[in-house]
This record gives C-alpha cells, sequence and structure tokens, in this order.
C-alpha cells in the first residue's frame, strides 16, 4: 500500500490500483456474459472448464471490495475533507441517490440495448449503501462497525424466512434478501433484484468503521491489512471446513 501526496491530501495509490483491477475483472466476466453465453452457470462443476469457471469465479471478489471501499472512501473523503457528519451524510445521500438513478436508467439500458426489465445490481447496491450508511456516520465508528459485521455475519441465518411469510411484504423481503426476478410490476415491465441490500449495506458500514486503518502510516497500515486479511482468510476457510454456518 502506497501513498500519493496530492496538494495537501494524502492519497493512497493502492486503492486506486485496486479498483482498476477490480473493474478489469469485471470487464472479462461482462464480456462472458455478452459473447460467450451458456445455458450452465460458469460455476457447475458438471458442466463447466477451467476457463469459465475460473474467469467467473474470480469475479466473486469483486463486488465485496467495491461496497467496502465505498466505505472506506466516505471515511477518507470526511477526514481529507474535514467534513461534520451532517455534511458527509449529505453528500453520501445525493451520491447515493444519483447511482440508483444512474442503475435504473443507463446501465439497465446499455445491459439489453432496451427497457424490457429494469436491473438492480451492484451500482443499486452501493447506492442504497451509501443512503444507510448517510444515517449510521452519526453513530461512534465502532458502533457503525459491530452493525456492519453483525449484518454480514448475520443475514444468511434468515434464509428460511420464505418472501412469502411478509404477505402483502414479501417484495420488501425479495430487495432485501433475496434475488428474484419480477415478472411484472405496476409499471408494466419485469424487475431483477441481482443484489438484495442485505448484506451489501453491511459491508459498507463495515470498511467505513475499519477507514481507521488507512488513517495509519503506510508500514503500520500494510501490517494491519495484513493482519486483518489473513484472519478473515483463516475464519473463512474453519466456517467452510466444518460446514456449520
Amino acid at each position: 500500500m502506497t501513498d500519493l501526496t496530492v496538494g495537501t491530501r494524502q492519497r493512497i495509490e493502492a486503492i486506486d490500483r485496486l479498483r482498476g483491477l477490480v473493474m478489469i475483472l469485471m470487464a472479462i466476466d461482462h464480456v462472458r456474459d455478452f459473447f460467450s453465453i451458456t445455458a450452465f452457470a460458469p460455476e457447475d462443476l458438471t458442466q463447466t472448464d477451467t476457463g469459465y469457471f475460473l474467469t467467473r469465479w474470480i469475479t466473486h471478489f469483486c463486488a465485496p471490495i467495491f461496497v467496502f471501499l465505498s466505505g472506506v472512501s466516505a471515511w477518507l473523503h470526511q477526514g481529507n475533507k474535514e467534513l461534520s457528519a451532517k455534511e458527509l451524510s449529505l453528500f453520501l445521500l445525493t451520491r447515493g441517490l444519483w447511482l440508483i438513478l444512474l442503475e435504473l436508467t443507463v446501465i439497465t439500458f446499455f445491459w439489453q440495448f432496451a427497457y424490457n426489465f429494469m436491473i438492480m445490481q451492484v451500482i443499486w447496491a452501493i447506492g442504497w449503501s451509501m443512503i444507510f450508511l448517510a444515517l449510521l456516520v452519526f453513530l461512534p465508528r465502532q458502533v457503525t462497525l459491530l452493525i456492519g459485521l453483525a449484518m454480514v455475519f448475520s443475514h444468511n441465518l434468515f434464509d428460511g424466512l420464505s418472501p412469502a411469510s411478509f404477505g402483502s411484504l414479501s417484495w420488501l423481503w425479495n430487495i432485501l434478501h433475496v434475488q428474484t426476478f419480477f415478472n411484472t410490476t405496476p409499471m408494466g415491465f419485469g424487475l431483477f433484484v441481482g443484489y438484495p441490500l442485505i448484506p451489501w449495506v453491511g459491508v459498507a458500514a463495515v470498511g467505513y468503521g475499519l477507514g481507521s486503518v488507512f488513517d495509519q502510516p503506510e508500514t503500520e497500515r500494510n501490517r494491519s491489512l495484513l493482519i486483518l486479511g489473513a484472519t478473515t482468510v483463516g475464519v473463512f476457510l474453519l466456517l467452510r471446513g466444518f460446514n456449520l454456518y
């Protein structure tokens, strides 16, 4: 993780490089979507091959990185601009609304070159994450971090709750928790919820809560990130190894 001084601000170049790398990975996967359509999911080991599998598998890192860094960037932006919680909240609210609008208009169009159905994917999730973070920034940073971790680590415990359990509010549970496609809406066309909001709001909150790590001097920051990264990978392998969670 290296730094670049821009004016009076300190910019972390590694964050920019990471964003660029993630964009390249996503571009590769989107090219596959448009030019190499298959009747099976690339992750289906009974039908896929190595190239298809790895091209798709590696992109599972992308959305979490995008959303996590949106939270980190909110923290860094607040510090660089010396914003109050209210000023940061307004910035996040307006930025989030713009992203949602872009997802439902420009990005939806360029996925289909038409408006057959609305698409709610990662830009939508980042937009809403910013809107919820606009509320969370009024809390102590540690509280925001705990809320984010709770959402990330507990969201799948509610997988057994069917949208039908919520009656007339089933659509809300789909938006919050269950990936789904609505064949028709009151507006007359379909709606694809590709990124339910939970746990993405939590991922952004974790990014904001850990933003102070990126305020550390470069050597100390790198050490902290290596420890955090190795620990979380170890926890992941432990959880998947026992398959209890």
